[in-house]
C-alpha cells in the first residue's frame, strides 16, 4: 500500500524532466530518418519508456556526473512517465499560446527551448512579440543568457548528437533574436509612452498658469472697482451733507419770530 502511494505521488527532478525530454527528442529524431511521424506511432510511450530506463543512471553514476538521479529505475512507470510527458507537452502549448515562458511552470521556463524542438512552435509562435510584457521580456533575456551554454549540450548519446547540438545553437539564437528586437520594441513604446505623458503634463501646467494670471487680473480689477465706488459713495455723502446743510439754514431764515416793537394796532373806522 505504501509503495502504491509513493508511486502515485512521483516526485520529478530536474534531470530526470531533462532526460526525458531528451529521450523523446531522440526518439522524434529517429522517427523523423524514417519519414513517420512520432506521435502518430501507437507505441511511442512504451518507446520512451524503454529508452528512459535504459538511460537512467545509477546512483552512483549521479554522484559522478554531479546530477539528481534519486530515484530507482524498477520506481518509475509507464503511467508516470506518460502523464508527465502530456503535461509538459500542455504547458509548453500554453505558454506558447499566451506568448510567455513564465507562469506555466518550471519545466516549461528551464526547458522552453527543448520542448520547442520536440513539439515545434505553432503559428502563434510568429506572433508572440505582441502583447508581451516588459518585465517578462527582461527575464526571458536573463534567462537565455543563464541557459544557453547548456542548451547545447546533451547527455543522451547517438549518432545524431552534433546534429542535434546546432540545431539546439540555431534554436537558441534564432530565440535571442526575436527577445532582442521584443525588448527594443517595448523599450520604443515606453519612451513613446513617456514622452506622452510629458507633453501633457506640459500642457496641464500650462493651462493652470494660465488660469492663474487670470485670476490675479480678475483681483486687480475687482479691487480697482471697489475703490470707484468707494470715491463715489465718498462724494455722494458730501453732497448729501452740503444739501442738507442748506435746506436747514433756508428753512430758519424764514421762520424767524417778529419782536414786539413791530407790533402796531390796526384801528378800524366807520
Amino acid at each position: 500500500m505504501a509503495k502504491s502511494r509513493s508511486r502515485d505521488f512521483f516526485a520529478w527532478t530536474d534531470d530526470e524532466v531533462e532526460l526525458l525530454l531528451k529521450v523523446t527528442h531522440e526518439y522524434k529524431t529517429a522517427k523523423a530518418n524514417d519519414n513517420i511521424d512520432w506521435e502518430s506511432s501507437q507505441s511511442k510511450y512504451g518507446d520512451i519508456f524503454e529508452r528512459y530506463r535504459e538511460l537512467y543512471p545509477s546512483r552512483e553514476e549521479a554522484l559522478a556526473m554531479g546530477k539528481e538521479y534519486p530515484h530507482k529505475k524498477d520506481e518509475i512507470t509507464k503511467g508516470q512517465l506518460t502523464t508527465k510527458l502530456k503535461a509538459i507537452r500542455m504547458r509548453y502549448r500554453q505558454a506558447v499560446e499566451l506568448g510567455r515562458k513564465s507562469g506555466r511552470g518550471r519545466v516549461v521556463l528551464l526547458y522552453f527551448e527543448l520542448c520547442e524542438t520536440i513539439w515545434g512552435a505553432p503559428p502563434a509562435t510568429h506572433a508572440i512579440s505582441e502583447g508581451i510584457e516588459t518585465s517578462d521580456v527582461t527575464v526571458e533575456v536573463k534567462e537565455e543568457m543563464v541557459s544557453s551554454p547548456d542548451t547545447g549540450s546533451s547527455s543522451v548519446p547517438g549518432a545524431d548528437g552534433a546534429a542535434e547540438g546546432a540545431a539546439s545553437t540555431d534554436t537558441v539564437a534564432s530565440r535571442r533574436q526575436r527577445v532582442d528586437a521584443t525588448l527594443n520594441g517595448c523599450r520604443r513604446e515606453k519612451l513613446k509612452r513617456k514622452l506622452t505623458t510629458d507633453s501633457v503634463a506640459q500642457e496641464e501646467l500650462e493651462i493652470k498658469r494660465q488660469l492663474l494670471q487670470q485670476l490675479k487680473a480678475t483681483d486687480v480689477e475687482f479691487v480697482q472697482t471697489l475703490d470707484r465706488w468707494s470715491s463715489m459713495m465718498d462724494r455722494l455723502n458730501s453732497n448729501i451733507e452740503l444739501l442738507v446743510q442748506h435746506i436747514v439754514g433756508s428753512g430758519t431764515s424764514q421762520c424767524a419770530t417778529p419782536s414786539p416793537t413791530d407790533w402796531k394796532p390796526v384801528i378800524k373806522t366807520e
